[in-house]
């Protein structure tokens, strides 16, 4: 509209136009006003149109994307959850035979193992979650209050494999056979004070073995 305005009224004088018709005196003078009012407001530069040619700074990159946010481990009660070995493999059994698996076994390569004796209803047991395995620890149903009665679950008759288990001041101080019969006495009786029943102690590889009623 603005252009349109221009190009009717650049050319036209009041004087002329009063000439020829007064009345539209005011009415040109008024179109005026807008005029000046649109080029003040929309075309600070005085209604000149922007070429055709006429380029434009590229617009501002936008902000980076934030970073992902690390990865965090898996936890299960607190600690990070651990590749076990388990043995039947449980993923590859069906619903029957989850109900009733015979001598499962936990293991973790390098550190330790647990055999749960007898028959044993995996079907609602996440497995890994409720067993921890580490360098002199063993922890079955981390949490207390998630423990079934003795004789449920994993809750149950074991057998305990434990390796790198050496005397605090290094394996060195069992070379001569009375610091072995000593060091294994001394695992024994902290077995017995446990309510667990003592297999074993190689001296030469670190192996405890044990057994209990119930964790």
């Amino acid at each position: 509209q603005y252009r349109k305005m221009r190009k009717l009224f650049v050319s036209i004088e009041d004087e002329a136009l009063r000439g020829v018709c007064p009345v539209a005196v005011p009415l040109a003078m008024w179109c005026r006003a807008i005029m000046a009012c649109l080029a003040k407001t929309r075309w600070p530069s005085g209604g000149a149109e922007t070429p055709a040619s006429a380029t434009f700074p590229p617009p501002a990159p936008a902000p980076p994307s934030p970073a992902p946010a690390p990865a965090t481990a898996d936890r299960q009660f607190g600690r990070p959850r651990i590749e076990l070995v388990i043995t039947p493999d449980l993923s590859l059994l069906r619903e029957s035979e989850l109900s009733a698996v015979s001598e499962l076994e936990v293991c973790r390569p390098g550190v330790g193992s647990i055999t749960f004796h007898g028959v044993t209803d995996c079907r609602r047991l996440d497995v890994e979650s409720l067993v921890h395995l580490d360098v002199g620890e063993v922890l079955v149903y981390p949490v207390q209050g998630l423990k079934p009665p003795p004789g449920q679950g994993l809750n149950k008759s074991s057998t305990v494999c434990m390796y790198q288990c050496w005397p605090p001041n290094g394996r060195g101080n069992l070379e001569d056979t009375g610091s072995r019969e000593r060091y294994k006495g001394k695992i024994r009786a902290m077995t017995e004070e446990k309510r667990a029943r003592f297999i074993d102690y190689d001296c030469s590889t670190g192996v405890w073995k044990f057994q209990v009623e119930h964790f």
